[in-house]
């Protein structure tokens, strides 16, 4: 984290004083502030502390210092949205680099597009919230944006300061400001496009049991079935722990049983499942079907034909921006986004409807 100056709270105090007044126009553009003495007496504080904080008014930009004449009140002081700092957690895995690489490319697009700048930094589980708190307090940003692991920071601590703070990506449940995966809505149009090519017999590869987005992907899945009358069996649902599960899937796949379709939580997991199906000798799409999520985590999705549903991860961070500026325009928290995932139709999905 950036070093930070620490201020005496009065001195504090003192400074979101002044920085208010020359925001509210109390002293126009061009004029100068009250002489020194006047302005020690009316907030109460020494020469000292006055120096320190017209030292932090001219690095915020609204003043600049001219010799023998005082402190005078920059022109055009910008108000609303002008920084934001982005904190990224330090120890993401390569994994997910393409997602946040993306996230990060549309947060930094969509600043660029409003004239906003962005600053990055990089935090570990449970970092200090104090350094940020007093940067904020400082003018050094205006908004931050959390990429996806909020837990890097005490978000509660900072949304009682009052810091705009958004979540670019959030997948788990809590009720926060964010930007998010409509991820029951992938599950849908994975059934929908899977029952629309003639499937009945469908399962489900998913991630962890317990992890809320592939609980919302299932539901979605399940949801748009049901409505079709086509059973969703408990048995054609395998989750994917922290494990090693070749072995289930193998015996999986060489059931007689097996579904002849599935919808695969991440493309990764598809990947996987193409390698073991190849072990196997069966064929994708003649053997089953394959329909994904993301299309960013398995570089050969394109060209191996795996039809997916898109991760909108360039969105995510654009809209986490958007949020941020109607945040500190208005004053009010905006409601959270969930955006949606967009169908990418490859060759990994057999059309059974035209089969004799």
């Amino acid at each position: 984290m950036v070093n930070f100056v620490i201020m005496h709270k009065n001195t504090r105090k003192s400074l979101e004083i002044l920085k208010e007044r020359i925001e509210n126009g109390v002293w126009p553009e061009n004029s100068f502030l009250p002489a020194e003495r006047k302005l020690c007496q009316e907030l109460g504080i020494g020469r000292g502390a006055l120096l320190a904080i017209a030292r932090e008014l001219v690095s915020m930009g609204y003043i600049r210092l001219e010799r023998g004449r005082g402190a005078r009140v920059s022109p055009m002081v910008k108000h609303g949205l002008r920084r934001i700092l982005v904190v990224e957690n330090s120890n993401f895995s390569l994994s997910h680099s393409s997602e946040h690489l993306r996230i990060l490319d549309g947060i930094s697009t969509a600043a660029g597009s409003i004239g906003v700048e962005m600053a990055l930094s990089f935090a570990d589980i449970n970092s200090s919230t104090e350094p940020l708190i007093e940067r904020y307090a400082r003018g050094e940003y205006q908004g931050i944006i959390i990429v996806e692991h909020f837990k890097v920071m005490d978000l509660d601590l900072l949304l009682r300061y009052g810091i705009p703070t958004v979540v670019a990506n959030l997948e788990s449940a809590e009720k926060i400001p964010c930007t998010q995966v409509d991820f029951r809505e992938v599950g849908r149009i994975a059934g929908r496009e899977l029952f629309a090519n003639g499937h009945r017999n469908i399962g489900m590869l998913s991630g962890p049991a317990g992890n809320f987005i592939f609980k919302e992907m299932l539901a979605g899945l399940r949801g748009t079935l049901a409505e079709e009358e086509v059973e969703l069996k408990t048995e054609n649902i395998i989750f994917w722990e922290n494990t090693v599960i070749d072995e289930e899937l193998i015996q999986w796949l060489n059931s007689p049983d097996r579904p002849d379709a599935l919808f695969v939580a991440r493309d990764w997991r598809a990947g996987k499942l193409y390698e073991i199906c190849g072990k196997l000798n069966l064929r994708i799409p003649d053997d089953v079907s394959i329909i994904s999520y993301d299309d960013l985590s398995w570089p050969s999705a394109a060209n191996s034909g795996l039809s997916t549903v898109s991760e909108p991860a360039a969105e995510i961070g654009g809209k986490a921006v958007l949020m941020l500026k109607e945040w500190v325009e208005t004053g009010k928290q905006p409601d959270s986004i969930k955006v949606h995932g967009q169908l990418i139709r490859r060759n990994s999905i057999k059309n059974l409807n035209n089969q004799p």
